[in-house]
């Protein structure tokens, strides 16, 4: 069954809250994890029981247990008053966000770009934050080799938390062309990059003197994700269902190290974190699936 279909010249993107039909969804307090990785003495939240806030009382014990209901309660509240106003499967907004996780293929057919914004499943928020910024230049007189390709400088070794990588695409914010990271050479100063293609504006011969300076950003694709490192490679000669698989993941000082007060010395921690994690994953599509799927097409 098709759920949703924001998009009906892309992908198609199906919620997917546990791949498991018959197994509950994840919760706030059963997070989808192997064994507990925090101390806590019990989770007693109960949707069943319909409450609405803990409240504490004066001379009392303070327990985890009742802290992480409250916070239980106001996800699952939150969660729900989402899902009965987009819908109880999945839902971009409008605004800025309207094109949230919308699918495109890549200029060379190979991977597909995930378009920033917000996407929801089951009242569940799905974020993938713009990418910001960065300044690049290049020579008027670049000595590669390949033709297709140029070697443009930049001024640091990772954007927004993540180094750049071979295979990433970068967009030029002026033109909106689409290159891919063919090499890097972090060793040198400045790091450098060789794109292809070559930009397409200005063309060569038109570069001053002192150089070219592109406004680039680095795009989220299928194959580089926050979170779903080394994804499956898939066939381009298949046909493929994109869908989102959504849950919660329970996030310790070891993983993150800024939840720790550093000024604590003699405490290993104090709270930990819960996160939601989401991954654009595919399913091979037939003829069979679908009559409109033909061999050897893409999407």
């Amino acid at each position: 069954m098709r759920l949703f279909n924001p998009y009906p010249s892309s992908f198609i993107l199906y919620p997917l809250l546990n791949p498991t039909p018959h197994t509950p969804h994840p919760t706030p307090h059963t997070p989808r994890t192997s064994p507990m990785k925090g101390d806590f003495t019990r989770f007693t939240f109960r949707p069943e029981k319909h409450y609405t806030g803990v409240l504490m009382q004066q001379g009392r014990l303070q327990l985890d247990s009742d802290w992480n209901e409250q916070v239980s309660i106001q996800t699952y509240l939150n969660q729900v008053r989402l899902r009965d106003t987009i819908g109880g499967a999945a839902g971009t907004p409008g605004g800025e966000t309207k094109e949230g996780f919308k699918i495109v293929a890549t200029p060379d057919q190979t991977d597909w770009i995930i378009n920033p914004g917000s996407f929801y499943v089951g009242g569940v928020l799905c974020e993938l934050k713009q990418g910001s910024d960065f300044s690049a230049t290049y020579s008027p007189a670049p000595v590669d080799s390949d033709a297709d390709t140029v070697t443009v400088n930049v001024p640091f070794l990772a954007i927004d938390g993540q180094p750049f990588a071979k295979d990433q695409w970068l967009k030029d914010q002026e033109s909106g062309q689409l290159m891919q990271i063919r090499e890097v050479s972090l060793p040198t100063q400045p790091p450098t990059l060789k794109l292809h293609p070559k930009p397409e504006k200005p063309p060569l011969k038109d570069i001053p003197p002192g150089g070219q300076t592109l406004s680039l950003r680095r795009v989220v694709t299928y194959k580089t994700q926050p979170d779903f490192p080394n994804p499956p490679l898939l066939p381009t000669d298949t046909a493929y269902l994109l869908y989102l698989d959504v849950w919660e993941r329970h996030v310790t000082a070891i993983e993150d190290p800024e939840i720790r007060e550093v000024a604590l010395t003699d405490i290993p921690d104090t709270t930990t974190r819960t996160k939601t994690v989401w991954q654009v994953k595919c399913l091979a599509l037939s003829p069979a699936d679908d009559p409109k799927v033909g061999v050897g097409c893409v999407f």
